[in-house]
């Protein structure tokens, strides 16, 4: 029984690219820490304005595609490796003296290559979860854009039924005005009117001074109501529009609160809909990578299946050599 032939550099050579961009795809792969640690606990930063957001996300999709470019660039240098490899590995075994270095050499590369490629279904897997978990909190990420939207619409109903309510307080109030504005007229109309009549009842009567006196007197006793009765009226309709001057405050107050509300749901819209892009842009991120894994895999599967063709190419050469050795 020969010695194993030690590991040389073609060998070590072929593990060290593939284990290089398993490590660049983890990476890639990989959250920000700020993202792993925002589920946590977020804590409350101030809200990005739409401009903010739109760059955000354009700076997100430019650094998917320099990723995905630089995947397709790990992906043909692995499939390069990878044949370079197959060929150094052919020139390994041609190299060895006898068939039984020839087996240890494949051997020794079948164990690491299998090695290898249970490193990468294990890798696989966690990537198929970070995948699933990736579109749970997308499509809940999604939902509560559909409950805010629907929020924001009902917010957006209640301020156009106070919009018109304010609309019909001030025509109320014009309509008011204008008629306390038409009783004054009828009132001083009556005031003169009946200023007019005295004078005129003065100057017929100028024979009869206790009538004219009594007349007089009738006519400050009618003045008299008709000033009283002004006055109550007009601190009547006085009241009444103070009171509707304050049922317009408040109209106003109620106005400003709704439209605060319905700015701080849009703003709240916005965050979800990046958020929304951002869990998008992982999912594909991750598929990309899955993609990338998977290539990986056949490549490797197909690597196993020529060193099972060498090693029982060579088993067969020994059988016959041992077979030919006992005939002789």
């Amino acid at each position: 029984m020969s010695k194993p032939v030690p590991r040389t550099q073609p060998a070590d050579v072929l593990m060290e690219p593939v284990s290089a961009n398993a490590t660049k795809s983890q990476a890639a792969q990989a959250p920000p820490p700020q993202q792993q640690k925002g589920k946590a606990a977020r804590k409350p930063t101030q809200k990005p304005t739409p401009e903010e957001l739109s760059q955000m996300i354009q700076s997100k999709i430019s650094e998917l595609q320099t990723e995905q470019k630089s995947i397709e660039e790990e992906e043909e240098e692995l499939a390069s490796q990878v044949r370079k490899a197959t060929t150094e590995l052919s020139e390994l075994v041609n190299a060895q003296n006898t068939q039984g270095d020839k087996i240890d050499v494949i051997q020794q590369k079948y164990m690491e290559l299998f090695q290898e490629h249970k490193r990468l279904e294990r890798e696989l897997g966690k990537i198929k979860r970070k995948s699933e978990q990736a579109a749970k909190d997308k499509d809940s990420a999604k939902a509560e854009v559909s409950k805010l939207t629907s929020q924001k619409q009902k917010i957006e109903t209640v301020c156009r039924e106070l919009q018109k309510e304010n609309k019909r307080i001030k025509e109320e109030s014009k309509r008011l005005a204008v008629s306390e504005q038409q009783k004054r007229e009828e009132l001083s109309s009556k005031f003169e009117a009946t200023i007019w009549e005295i004078k005129s009842r003065m100057e017929e009567d100028t024979d009869d001074k206790k009538r004219r006196a009594e007349d007089a007197e009738e006519a400050k006793d009618r003045f008299k109501s008709f000033l009283t009765q002004y006055q109550a009226l007009d601190h009547h309709y006085k009241s009444i529009l103070k009171t509707k001057d304050v049922e317009t405050q408040l109209v106003h107050v109620k106005l400003d609160q709704q439209r605060r509300l319905t700015e701080q749901e849009q703003f709240k819209v916005a965050a979800l809909q990046a958020q929304v892009a951002t869990y998008v842009a992982r999912e594909e991120e991750w598929r990309a990578a899955m993609e990338g894994y998977v290539e990986r895999w056949r490549a490797v599967e197909e690597a196993l299946g020529k060193g099972s063709e060498t090693f029982n190419l060579v088993r067969k050469e020994m059988e016959q050599m041992q077979r030919n050795t006992a005939r002789t």
